[in-house]
C-alpha cells in the first residue's frame, strides 16, 4: 500500500479502506470473467486470481481490525455487568472467527500463487519449444 500511518483503532478509517479494497476486488472480479474467452491465457487469468487473492486477505486483515477497534470502543463504554461481559465474550468470539477468515484467505491466495507459478512455467515452455 503506502508510507500513510494509519489509525487501525478509527473505525471510520478501517471502514473506508475496507470499501476501497472491495472496490478493488470487484473491479478485478470483472476483469476477471472480462478476460473469458479464446484469446484468454491461462497466466492471464490465475495472474488476476493472485491479485484478487491478495485484496481479498487485505479485506479480511481490516476485517479483523475493525472488529478489535469496535471491541476496544465497546470496552472504553462497558460498566462491568454480566451482559457487558457477555458481550464482550461474543466480540472477542469474532474477532477469533475473523482471524480464522485471514488464515483461510491466505491459503487460497499460496494456492493461487502456485497456480499462476505453474501457468508462467507452461507459457515459458510453450514458448522455448516453438
Amino acid at each position: 500500500m503506502s508510507d500513510y500511518k494509519v489509525d487501525l483503532n478509527d473505525q471510520s478509517s478501517i471502514n473506508l479502506m475496507q470499501i476501497a479494497v472491495q472496490e478493488k476486488i470487484n473491479s478485478l472480479t470483472r476483469e476477471y470473467w472480462e478476460l473469458h474467452g479464446p484469446d484468454a491465457t491461462a497466466y492471464q487469468l490465475d495472474r488476476v486470481t493472485v491479485q484478487r487473492a491478495q485484496y481479498r486477505v487485505m479485506s479480511a486483515q481490516l476485517n479483523v481490525s475493525y472488529e478489535t477497534a469496535k471491541h476496544k470502543a465497546w470496552n472504553e463504554l462497558s460498566d462491568g455487568s454480566a451482559l457487558d461481559k457477555a458481550n464482550a465474550a461474543v466480540r472477542r468470539a469474532q474477532i477469533a472467527a475473523a482471524k480464522v477468515a485471514v488464515d483461510e484467505e491466505k491459503g487460497t491466495l499460496f494456492h493461487a500463487e502456485v497456480q499462476l507459478t505453474e501457468s508462467r512455467r507452461a507459457a515459458r515452455d510453450a514458448r522455448n519449444a516453438a
